[in-house]
């Protein structure tokens, strides 16, 4: 490719992904004011229409009008054409979804308990699902996007290698996107998996109408994911948004990450089972939940300091982000649902008067899918940004544009 072509394509790629990016978020929406949102000429709208709908991205309809004449046309995207697969590695399980553009799950399958400590034969289980629902899709006459893959970090997200997570044993310097792309023969991208849990909220959740916004997942670990204007951060090394690795206790216990008295050494999973004095000896959280609904004094006590570090930890977070909204999903959401109208009023209690009235806490939008679509929206989140090489890995093959 020589310069000036490769030049033309940037272009055409910025174009493309502005266009994507206000139909999204306005449609449906005639051309004119497509023109008008992205300052696009109308020559330029009507090319980038015409290879959007080709390729099946875009669909047309009428707008309703109580006048006389040709009605207008309006773009929106067809979520009927394209098929995107989220696949969520977790700790004590895992999770294979297939979605469609508007972030409908169309199809789950997975475990959500079991061994997870052996990757490649965890791999073998995952494979053969994600290669049936691929099957499907070729079978229906649609295309498949791409295949995107949330997990537990740190990681290294660019080549989708991990580093040490805790609470993870023998996933460390898992090479988890390599092996993926061998088995599977295509792209796959990897990320973070409280990250990828961001991104579906940010194109698919709450997010979708607002511009910041910080995502928490609270399970056998605690994790954070931080989009301001609409686009994730990851900070100079990639540990942008470890919320679960800030101090809470100082005089707390050491935390695998090597800090002394993180988030996650008093509100994950083994952490209120430790506290309990019943880690290592088979109890599960449905055990502590058990024995809260008892009101046994030993969980009830653990439980209470849990959701008070709790509102301590989210109070922090609205000073140090000053986010829209902050949404929480994870294993132990469910369990934390009743009180979150109280904590989200602790909160406000906490910071400035004249930001009380922002302060919104709220349930991730896919429950205990939220790590699976993490990994859909991976897929979709760049095909945002970069339709015209997503579009190109896309299979079957979807239509030159020109």
């Amino acid at each position: 490719m020589t310069d000036r072509q490769g030049y033309l394509t940037q272009v055409k790629q910025q174009n493309m992904s502005a266009v994507l990016r206000a139909i999204w978020e306005h449609g449906p929406i005639s051309r004119v004011e497509l023109s008008e949102r992205t300052g696009l000429t109308s020559g330029t709208m009507t090319n980038l229409a015409h290879d959007l709908l080709k390729a099946g991205i875009l669909r047309e309809e009428a707008a309703e009008t109580s006048g006389v004449g040709r009605r207008r046309m309006l773009l929106s995207f067809n979520k009927d054409q394209l098929r995107l697969i989220g696949v969520d590695i977790g700790r004590s399980g895992f999770e294979v979804v297939l979605a469609d553009l508007a972030g409908n799950v169309l199809e789950s399958a997975g475990t959500a308990r079991g061994s997870m400590n052996e990757p490649d034969r965890v791999l073998d289980r995952i494979v053969p699902l994600v290669e049936g629902m691929r099957s499907r899709v070729f079978a229906s006459g649609r295309r498949l996007l791409g295949i995107g893959v949330s997990i537990p970090g740190p990681m290294d997200w660019q080549r989708g290698v991990l580093h040490e997570p805790p609470n993870f044993p023998g996933w460390a310097h898992y090479p988890v996107g390599d092996e993926m792309r061998r088995r599977l023969g295509t792209k796959v991208l990897v990320n973070d998996d409280a990250r990828a849990s961001a991104i579906a909220e940010r194109w698919f959740g709450l997010g979708r109408r607002v511009n910041h916004l910080v995502h928490v997942t609270l399970g056998m670990g605690i994790g954070g994911g931080v989009m301001m204007n609409g686009e994730l951060l990851y900070g100079a090394g990639g540990l942008y948004g470890q919320v679960g690795h800030m101090t809470v206790d100082p005089g707390g216990r050491r935390c695998a990450c090597g800090n002394i008295g993180c988030w996650e050494t008093v509100g994950s999973i083994p952490a209120l089972l430790g506290d309990w004095g019943r880690e290592g000896r088979e109890s599960s959280a449905k055990d502590f939940f058990a024995a809260v609904a008892r009101k046994e004094e030993d969980a009830v006590r653990v439980w209470e300091r849990a959701m008070h570090v709790a509102t301590d930890a989210l109070a922090s977070l609205y000073f140090v982000y000053d986010p829209d909204v902050i949404t929480i999903g994870g294993k132990l959401f469910p369990h934390l649902a009743p009180h979150l109208a109280d904590i989200a009023e602790r909160v406000r209690s906490r910071v400035y008067a004249s930001a009380r009235s922002r302060v919104r806490i709220e349930p991730s939008a896919f429950g205990s899918s939220q790590s699976a679509m993490g990994g859909a929206a991976l897929i979709f989140d760049r095909f945002m940004r970069e339709p015209l090489a997503a579009l190109r890995e896309a299979s079957p093959p979807l239509p030159e544009t020109d």
